[in-house]
């Protein structure tokens, strides 16, 4: 066979490669991914040694190996077919990684994951997605892709797409984590910076402070002689003529604190009356007795532990009574129903004080000033029988020993008086609420 090749100069060189007589063209220059195709197959006579081509008009001239002159001379332009190039669309050449990033920018050579056979150096970059711009910001310069700081701990999804000059394209996407540890801050010291006390006055202060990241430890150091420190509390009682102070509050996270000194200002001692914290209630009562703890309705400022209570009036002592001891206050039941009105004060050392007044009602019911029940009892003649108590009596019957019936007698009541009985014994049967008795009376 004899093969002619066309390149893509468009001058053509050909070569015998046999002794057949056929001669075969073929284009393989405008479209490199097109197979070799046989666009001409002619018939020419044997034995011929060479072809050659007029580059000019692209004519073949095929010569006679027998002689010296060019033969069978073939005009090549109604052969040469007119090729339409074959463009597919770029590749993915490897997968864009996921990325994990801080505050710096990733950047990334497009090149590295997108290629295309026709023009593997002619293909554009964009992003076509970003699902979270406040993670991370992508932008394309040429063929880089930059990711910047989007400045908020996040994932976000983005889209790369790579497309030719005649715009097919292909895309790939990847998962970008932004995470920044947040920067420890030092505590805060929240509590006041400043704080009063007075002479023979008990003070207290409680430290607080805050963090952003954790709970810090508070320490308090530095304190008078006259206060102790018991967690965040510093107390104590500062003695007449003891002179402004101060303290310090430190407010630790274990890497970063605060400081803050607290100073008090100390006035000078000055009595002020005791104060009515809580109303003393109102109260209904039956004959049961109750006691009231009176610091929890009285205090003061200066002395809260050293409050003398009496009870200074009391309207109707028959209707309920009230007695002081210490700090309780006893209520006991009186004798008559009704309301009185009581009084009762508190006073400090130095002779301040405060009264409040409460009413007790008594509202007893009759049954409950029963205070022994009567007992039913049969009496016959010099005889008197008890019943249990609480029974009650319904009828007596009075039998002779022979059980003749002599006397009978229905009751509805508690108690029965019967005649004395004749000579000799007798029989008496008791009808009660409780069933039957029989007892012997008489001599």
């Amino acid at each position: 066979n004899q093969f002619v090749e066309i390149y893509d100069d468009g001058i053509l060189s050909a070569t015998a490669l046999g002794v057949d007589d056929s001669v075969h063209i073929f284009d393989i220059s405008k479209a490199p991914t097109i197979t070799k195709k046989a666009i001409f197959t002619g018939t020419i006579a044997n034995g011929f040694g060479n072809m050659v081509v007029d580059s000019t008009n692209d004519y073949l001239y095929c010569l006679h190996a027998g002689g010296s002159s060019w033969i069978d001379v073939i005009n090549l332009h109604p052969y040469l077919p007119t090729i339409t190039p074959v463009n597919t669309a770029p590749t993915v050449k490897k997968n864009i990684p996921d990325i994990t990033m801080g505050t710096s920018a990733v950047s990334l050579p497009m090149t590295t994951y997108f290629t295309d056979t026709e023009t593997p150096v002619g293909l554009t970059y964009s992003v076509t997605s970003n699902s979270n711009s406040a993670a991370a910001t992508p932008v394309v310069s040429g063929s880089t892709l930059t990711i910047s700081d989007g400045g908020t701990n996040g994932v976000t999804t983005i889209v790369v797409r790579a497309t030719d000059p005649s715009g097919l394209y292909v895309e790939d996407s990847f998962v970008v984590t932004r995470y920044v540890a947040p920067a420890n801050t030092k505590p805060t010291v929240t509590s006041s910076k400043t704080a009063t006390a007075k002479e023979l006055v008990l003070f207290s202060y409680t430290a607080t402070a805050t963090d952003a990241e954790s709970t810090p430890t508070i320490t308090i150091d530095n304190k008078p002689s006259w206060c102790t420190i018991n967690g965040v509390i510093i107390s104590g009682t500062p003695s007449i003529g003891a002179a402004d102070t101060s303290f310090r509050v430190i407010a630790s996270d274990g890497s970063l604190f605060d400081t803050a000194i607290v100073t008090v200002t100390i006035g000078d001692y000055s009595n002020t009356a005791p104060t009515v914290t809580a109303a003393i209630p109102d109260t209904a009562t039956d004959v049961s007795p109750f006691l009231l703890l009176l610091t929890d309705y009285f205090g003061d400022t200066e002395t809260p532990t050293e409050l003398i209570f009496t009870v200074e009036s009391n309207s109707d002592e028959s209707i309920a009574s009230a007695v002081t001891s210490g700090s309780n206050l006893t209520i006991t039941d009186g004798s008559v129903n009704g309301t009185a009105e009581i009084v009762v004060r508190a006073t400090d050392p130095n002779g301040l004080f405060v009264e409040d007044t409460f009413t007790i009602t008594r509202a007893v019911s009759s049954i409950l000033l029963q205070t022994k029940p009567a007992v039913a009892a049969v009496t016959i003649g010099n005889q008197r029988i008890a019943l249990l108590p609480g029974e009650q009596l319904t009828g007596v019957v009075l039998f002779d020993l022979r059980g003749r019936e002599l006397f009978r007698q229905n009751v509805n009541g508690m108690t029965v008086t019967l005649p004395p009985v004749g000579a000799g014994v007798q029989i008496l049967r008791i009808v009660t609420s409780s069933g039957i008795r029989t007892v012997k009376v008489g001599g």
